[in-house]
C-alpha cells in the first residue's frame, strides 16, 4: 500500500483490440488505430532496446519504460492521454465527430 507505487502496462499497440472490441459489443471503426498512432498515442513502434552505457541520463523514464507503456501511479492514476485515446478508439461515429 505504497503510495509511491508505479505500474507500467504494455502499451496500447500491444492491447488486444478484439477483446475490447468484443467487451463494447462493436467494432471500432477503422482508421482509429491509425490516427491514434499518428498523435503519439499507442507507444513505441521501434525495437527498443537499450544500451545502458549510450542512454542519456536525463531520460531515465524512457529507458525504464522503453516501448512507452501505460503508467499507472497510485498517486496520479493514468495519464489523461492514455484515457482520451481509450475514448478516441472505443467511441461510436457520432461522439467521434463531435
Amino acid at each position: 500500500d505504497n503510495p509511491h507505487d508505479v505500474y507500467v502496462m504494455p502499451p496500447l499497440r500491444e492491447w488486444d483490440i478484439s477483446a475490447l472490441e468484443k467487451a463494447c459489443g462493436r467494432t471500432f471503426s477503422p482508421g482509429r488505430l491509425e490516427k491514434l498512432q499518428r498523435a503519439g498515442l499507442l507507444g513505441s513502434v521501434a525495437d527498443t532496446t537499450v544500451n545502458a552505457s549510450t542512454s542519456n541520463a536525463d531520460d531515465s523514464y524512457g529507458v525504464a519504460n522503453p516501448k512507452g507503456g501505460v503508467v499507472v501511479t497510485r498517486v496520479a492514476g493514468i495519464d489523461p492521454a492514455v484515457i482520451q485515446a481509450l475514448r478516441a478508439l472505443v467511441s461510436n461515429d457520432e461522439e467521434w465527430d463531435v
